[in-house]
């Protein structure tokens, strides 16, 4: 879910000529106002005052100025208590209004800065009303785009999305760039902040398409200014990172966001708060690839550039939900709800139940009570979320569909079906019409759609849509890993197949036809080494190039992971910290590194045409006595199981699927089974009891992954194994038999690949069985064949 934050600020405070008066104290008090001196500013403002009541009288047009500008500083300062600071601003808005005529602009002014007073302490709904007068009183003495009214326009749209008046601060944006340039055209600075602010709006709209538009005009121009603004830079970056983010494209997010972090590491004209959010930003993709160490660093350190809680209680409660986040994502379910309590106590008592982050707030509380089994809390939360959500307009938009599809969900494990569908329904008339089917969070949410079919009894309806499901995680998966380091790309493939556990047990369960089977065994094709595939183009492309920075940069990787490994070997020595630091950051460069090579030109047409498996093809490599026999564990974020999918070339080659059982009963066995194959346990003093005790665990372990399938392989005696989860650890061939012996003894010959698509690599000539001479430590310089140099060692 994003969150919404304090986007829109007043940029500066500005000032017209409010009359002429030649007082250079007042002057001295206007300019310190100006410059942001406010304790100056204040002082000076509460000494004249004073001196202006007796001077020319307690209702004088001095007094009025004087209680404006102190108003003012106070406000923006921080100075003083509200009511003292409204008390002035209203006392000059009044005075103006007994003095002047009612067109005269120093009167809008007056009721501007009370809006601006307003503003700064927090009322936002006051402020809306302020400045809508000030903005109707300027429009009425200059004209409706004067560049007097930029102000106005500025700051009234400001309080408008303060209060998720989101399409009126999108008119009054779009009305402030027409001033400014009309007036100082479109490279003006202020149109470059407000084309930022614009995009904002734009996104929080779900108008994407228009806010990366936007964004990438204002980059481009940004970026061809010299000297580079790095302020407006870093400010379109981060804009332009939430933006990917929103749309699902986390890999191009991160490489805006971190291109934003790095300008600013010595520019000190970037508010720390400015910083924090972008941090914040940053770990919230970090969390959506399940990259739980870099996002706690990043989060590490946004809470520390936060020294004021009170002065920023929606980027404090962003940080703090993001760190419970990472809790969850570890399987940290007590810390995680230790931390979600602890920032609803701390958020209640700063922000308004109604805010647009309590939103966020309650749906990510709803994600932490469902993970941990709560799920009538979680489906409370969900609720909440949505109800702020819809109050806001526009039924919720993608938002509310996001918490729509995820109450759906836990209506789902509470067994109302029915209910389930309704809502998954309802967020996808939301959701598709603003992301379109291949967006992840979409996805997911067809992902529900297929289990709710599933268990209502609609398994070829579960199969189509789990397909499609699966199909478009696929591509958004690779497309992602495309853009990511090898850690973090691993990372995420080890996520939930989209799709394909709701396919795959309503095809088990006989509910798919001939074609359905054939789709599901290419979707458990697609799924297998996808990171694996993409480093290899990698490697391909870097030793095809005649480029020599490319060859730099390869260079530079090969010897900075070399430069990890040694410190991997060194080990801590005598400063652990020391140690840890530098492998984080040597890791961070290798991670950038390997970043820019997924970048290069010639990856796109490398990855277009990446090989394709059908399984009509997979089946067609096999040999003529050979089979496949591919492992699938799936459903870790329901009740985990494997299965088998079986291809058999004598058979006919169509794809068998059958259910070997609950995951965690079989990696229990398996590790079992391995612990009596240590080498603690072949040392036993009693060698007959450690063989009995491996071949008792053995034969559980066969009749669980073994058997089931050997009885659908037939008389084929080449069985190609995919391993998957645990069972990458098993060798079939040291597997007991019930006669006393073992597979290896049998005539089966085993052969292990790491997707089903290598059997494409190794077609042509058909694989004859035969015999291999295995030579364990050859004397390569011995010429006589006696025993004078030793005799030979034993393989």
């Amino acid at each position: 879910m994003r969150v919404t934050g304090v986007i829109l600020i007043l940029l500066a405070v500005g000032f017209m000529p409010v009359f002429a008066v030649s007082d250079e104290t007042i002057d001295s008090l206007e300019q310190r106002v100006i410059s942001r001196q406010f304790d100056a500013a204040v002082a000076l403002g509460r000494q004249l005052l004073q001196q202006e009541e007796s001077d020319h009288g307690p209702d004088s047009l001095e007094v009025a100025h004087v209680a404006q500008l102190t108003s003012l500083a106070m406000s923006f300062g921080k100075i003083g208590d509200k009511q003292e600071r409204l008390e002035l601003a209203d006392r000059a808005v009044e005075i103006r209004r007994r003095q002047l005529d009612p067109r005269d602009p120093l009167i809008a002014r007056a009721v501007y800065t009370l809006g601006q007073v307003h503003y700064q302490t927090g009322d936002y709904p006051a402020a809306v009303l302020i400045f809508q007068e000030a903005l109707a009183l300027a429009d009425d003495y200059y004209s409706p785009n004067a560049v007097e009214t930029h102000d106005y326009v500025r700051d009234y749209g400001a309080a408008l999305y303060m209060t998720a008046q989101y399409e009126k601060a999108l008119e009054a944006s779009l009305r402030q760039i027409t001033i400014i340039t009309d007036h100082a055209g479109p490279d003006h600075p202020a149109a470059l902040d407000t084309y930022n602010d614009l995009a904002r709006i734009y996104n929080i709209l779900d108008r994407y398409a228009e806010a990366e538009d936007v964004l990438t005009r204002l980059i481009d121009n940004l970026e061809r200014m010299t000297p580079t603004n790095t302020v407006r830079l870093f400010k379109a970056l981060k804009t332009l990172s939430s933006n990917q983010y929103i749309q699902g494209r986390f890999a191009e997010g991160l490489a805006a966001g971190e291109r934003a972090l790095s300008l600013i590491e010595n520019e000190p004209a970037i508010a720390s708060v400015d910083r924090a959010r972008l941090l914040s930003n940053l770990s919230a993709t970090l969390i959506k690839i399940d990259d739980f160490d870099k996002a706690r660093r990043n989060l590490d350190s946004a809470e520390r550039l936060i020294a004021d809680e009170d002065s920023y209680p929606e980027t404090l409660l962003r940080i703090r939900m993001h760190r419970a986040r990472c809790h969850l994502g570890l399987g940290e379910y007590e810390e995680a709800q230790s931390l979600i309590r602890q920032a609803g106590t701390e958020s209640s008592r700063r922000l308004p139940a109604s805010a647009p982050i309590m939103a966020a707030f309650h749906y990510y509380a709803g994600e932490i009570h469902r993970s941990a089994g709560e799920l009538v809390a979680g489906a409370a939360s969900y609720r909440n979320a949505i109800r702020i959500l819809e109050d806001l307009g526009n039924g919720g938009g993608f938002d509310a569909a996001e918490a729509l599809r995820d109450l759906a969900l836990v209506e789902l494990d509470l067994g109302r079906t029915s209910e389930a569908e309704n809502a998954l329904r309802r967020a996808a008339e939301i959701m598709e019409p603003l992301t379109g089917r291949s967006h992840p969070d979409f996805i997911r949410l067809l992902d529900g759609l297929a289990h709710a079919e599933l268990r209502s009894g609609s398994k070829p309806e579960a199969i189509a849509t789990g397909l499609e499901a699966d199909e478009l995680h696929a591509q958004q998966i690779a497309d992602t890993v495309s853009g990511l380091p090898e850690r973090q790309a691993l990372t995420l493939v080890g996520q939930r197949r989209g799709g394909l556990e709701a396919a795959l047990r309503a095809t088990i369960s006989g509910g798919g036809d001939k074609a359905g089977r054939r789709a599901v065994a290419e979707a458990v094709f697609r799924s297998r080494a996808v990171v694996f595939d993409e480093l290899v183009l990698r490697s391909d492309l870097a030793a095809a190039t005649r480029d020599p920075a490319l060859s730099d940069l390869t260079e530079k990787l090969r010897s900075t992971k070399a430069t990890l490994s040694n410190l991997y070997i060194a080990g801590p020595g005598e400063n652990p910290d020391w140690n840890l630091n530098a492998i984080r950051n040597i890791r961070d460069e290798i991670e950038s590194l390997e970043v820019q090579l997924a970048g290069q030109p010639g990856m796109s047409s490398l990855r277009e045409n990446r090989q394709i498996a059908h399984w009509k093809d997979v089946a067609e490599a096999l040999p003529a006595s050979g089979a496949l026999l591919s492992y699938i564990r799936h459903g870790e974020k329901f009740d985990g199981r494997y299965a088998a999918m079986i291809l058999v070339r004598s058979g006919g080659s169509e794809p068998i699927f059958i259910d070997l059982g609950p995951a965690d009963e079989i990696d229990h066995v398996v590790h079992t089974w391995r612990k009596t194959m240590t080498a603690e346990a072949a040392l036993s003093d009693d060698p007959a009891a450690a063989e009995q005790a491996s071949r008792k665990a053995g034969n559980v372990l066969r009749g669980l992954i073994w058997d089931p399938a050997a009885a659908r392989i037939g008389d084929a005696n080449l069985t190609f194994i995919v391993p998957d989860g645990a069972i990458h650890l098993v060798s079939f061939a040291a597997l007991p038999t019930e006669d006393g012996g073992y597979l290896i003894e049998q005539d089966n010959v085993f052969h292990y690949l790491t997707s089903e698509r290598d059997l494409l690599r190794q077609s042509g000539p058909e694989m004859n069985g035969g015999t291999m001479l295995i030579v364990g430590d050859p004397t390569y310089t011995r010429t006589s064949s006696s025993g004078e140099e030793g005799g030979p060692s034993t393989v």
